[in-house]
């Protein structure tokens, strides 16, 4: 037996410096964890703020509720085996889509009321104003400098309202004309 004492502790100075290392990186696993959820948190109040729909949030919150159940703190079993940094991964990159899917939305509700716009007034600009047919002109600057779906949504909400009313100026020309 004294002859395996100090392989024994050689082995057992062994298994200390591993498990103090596997004990510092959960620790540091798990540190991490609570930034970057609050840093989820805060980019989807700036999201929901700038026109995204609570409702296609309300998934990722739920996820990131999930997540932090599961990581528990740091002698978690997830933070021992470092799943805490995968778990939020997929949720900055659903974050991303869902961001980017409300902006393709919004940009096409805008850029069918352009369309509309254009259509009227190729087909009937002559019984609009040149005040209006010059607005209309700038619609493309417009679309192009917005960059939320709060500010693309109220672009095409002010664009389809206004083209009714437009519509019925150039019939109401139209008929006049007419007479």
């Amino acid at each position: 037996m004294t002859r395996f004492r100090p392989l024994l502790v050689g082995v057992l100075a062994v298994l200390i410096v591993l498990g103090a290392g596997d004990v510092a990186a959960a620790a540091v696993r798990h540190a991490t964890f609570g930034p970057r959820a609050a840093a989820l948190r805060q980019t989807w109040a700036r999201d929901q703020a700038q026109g995204v729909p609570a409702a296609e949030l309300a998934p990722l919150r739920r996820s990131l509720q999930l997540a932090s159940a599961q990581v528990g703190s740091w002698w978690a079993p997830s933070a021992w085996f470092g799943r805490q940094g995968t778990a939020l991964s997929p949720l900055e990159a659903r974050t991303a889509a869902v961001w980017h899917g409300a902006v393709q939305r919004m940009h096409g509700q805008a850029a069918a009321a352009l369309t509309a716009w254009q259509r009227l007034v190729a087909a009937d600009g002559h019984w609009l104003s040149a005040g209006v047919r010059a607005q209309v002109a700038a619609y493309p600057a417009a679309l192009a400098g917005a960059t939320t779906p709060a500010a693309l949504q109220a672009l095409a909400a002010r664009w389809q309202r206004q083209l009714v009313t437009a519509r019925a100026a150039a019939t109401k020309a139209a008929a006049a004309a007419a007479r």
